[in-house]
């Protein structure tokens, strides 16, 4: 596959050159007290140059990381065939409200076949569950569709989405993710995974989609 094999790793954070060429992020994490989102530029589309923020943020908290750059992907079919050979689980991401209109960001595996029903009983939704509009994405994780991804929570300093994880999350080696951009591909361990959501003051809800629980 001779776009797969255009992969490379795009920075190994921790100690080594940040991006490519040591390419300086012309944005930092800074920008979000000037009112800007990670994931947008000024114009509110998106911008390479948010990730390279989020990326900053990471290095600049010592949270170990390695990203990969390859084509855009919109589709899980789309990523395993553009992404190359990156180890570990990649995840699936779903934003998603109540009939109250409170948020939830559901991360699992992307393979994972998700019964909105069953999820809105094992995580407690309050008058069923629907995904979030594009709209809602934009004002409270400052992303849009096709980029969701678990570390958009850095964005979400009101703390408005509850974040659910899927255990399978804790039972692999490694977790990846869109860095909000769907042209890279972040890798997160255990350890650092933790400890972004220690950085950003989360804690995370765990489910297993695996356990049945039948309707009261």
């Amino acid at each position: 596959m001779a776009q797969a094999e255009q992969v490379k790793p795009y920075q190994v954070l921790g100690g080594s050159t940040y991006g490519v060429e040591a390419a300086t992020p012309r944005t930092s994490c800074a920008a979000i007290a000037d009112g800007l989102k990670l994931g947008l530029n000024a114009q509110g589309t998106p911008d390479m140059t948010e990730s390279d923020a989020l990326l900053a943020y990471l290095e600049k908290n010592r949270i170990e990381a390695r990203t990969f750059e390859h084509p855009a992907v919109h589709t899980v079919e789309e990523s395993k065939a553009l992404r190359g050979d990156i180890p570990g689980l990649h995840t699936k991401n779903l934003f998603l409200r109540d009939g109250k209109k409170n948020f939830f960001l559901f991360v699992t595996d992307e393979d994972a076949t998700i019964n909105l029903k069953q999820l809105s009983r094992k995580i407690g939704a309050k008058g069923g569950l629907s995904f979030g509009s594009p709209d809602a994405l934009l004002e409270v994780l400052g992303i849009r569709p096709g980029a969701v991804s678990v570390l958009a929570i850095v964005n979400d300093e009101q703390g408005r989405v509850k974040l659910v994880l899927d255990k399978k999350l804790t039972r692999t080696a490694a977790i990846n993710c869109h860095p909000l951009s769907n042209e890279r591909t972040t890798s997160l361990s255990q350890e650092a995974f933790a400890k972004f959501l220690a950085t950003t003051r989360r804690e995370a809800v765990y489910v297993d989609l695996e356990e049945d629980i039948s309707p009261p």
